[in-house]
């Protein structure tokens, strides 16, 4: 039998717990005004405004995404027709 290696799906080396460690501590940040999820680099993720009814979505280094909208475009804006918010205790 062969030796088993993780499998990678971008050519790079498995994620070593530092990499890990780095992009879990953007993972979700919740403030007064706003709402990001991802972060590094020049954009977050995904951000949404104070008043949920907007936001914005870039590359980030947490996910390693493509905007989310606006077809490749960094720094999209996006208008919220509809916000679900889920609390768990």
């Amino acid at each position: 039998m062969g030796e088993t290696k993780p499998a990678t799906t971008t050519g790079r080396p498995p994620y070593s717990p530092d990499y890990l460690r780095d992009r879990a501590s953007m993972f979700v940040m919740v403030a007064n005004k706003a709402i990001h999820i991802g972060g590094g680099g020049a954009h977050t993720g995904l951000y949404i405004n104070p008043t949920l009814t907007a936001g914005e979505t870039g590359p980030c280094q947490t996910f390693e995404n493509a905007p989310l909208t606006g077809g490749g475009k960094e720094g999209m804006g996006f208008e919220c027709h509809v916000v679900e918010v889920f609390a768990f205790n």
